[in-house]
């Protein structure tokens, strides 16, 4: 199934007690390393190999089906739709705030002994390059209220490497 659009946003009707895959494709000119999250939880989220997991590799030029909850690189258990106490999110106790969202994050992802294969605009991070740290105290005042919140409206990365 397509998305369509509902108030701007992508949406996939589905109904409790259906089971669905979700279709990654690259049309990219390199593979892709793609994190998918299905109600904020990580497609790895039940991941019984003991490594730690975190994107599955999409060939440059190719589609693949993710058939459900990865737990061994044998066994899926299938993605479906449930009341919320019977949910994976309820079951491990993770926030809600995303429940009702597949996410799907693209980088682009080459062979580490060939550092060559990487696309011409991809930076190099290094332990002597730049990142985020902590430092020094700084005055802040925030405050504690209790809200409501309702399903995420957008989604915004900004970078500072290039």
């Amino acid at each position: 199934v397509n998305p369509i659009l509902q108030d701007g946003l992508p949406f996939v009707p589905m109904d409790r007690g259906e089971s669905y895959q979700v279709r990654l494709r690259n049309d990219s000119d390199f593979d892709s390393a793609v994190r998918l999250t299905l109600d904020g939880l990580s497609m790895f989220a039940f991941n019984q190999t003991g490594e730690d997991l975190k994107q599955v590799i999409v060939p440059r030029g190719k589609t693949v089906t993710i058939p459900g909850w990865f737990f061994t690189y044998q066994e899926s258990r299938e993605f479906e739709v449930t009341t919320y106490p019977e949910s994976a999110v309820a079951m491990l106790g993770a926030p809600e705030d995303e429940v009702g969202t597949i996410t799907a994050t693209f980088a682009a992802a080459w062979d580490p002994t060939d550092p060559a294969s990487a696309p011409a605009d991809e930076r190099e991070i290094t332990k002597g390059g730049l990142a985020t740290g902590v430092g020094d105290r700084v005055t802040a005042e925030y405050r504690k209220k209790n809200y409501e919140i309702g399903k995420i409206r957008s989604v915004i990365t900004v970078r500072y490497l290039r």
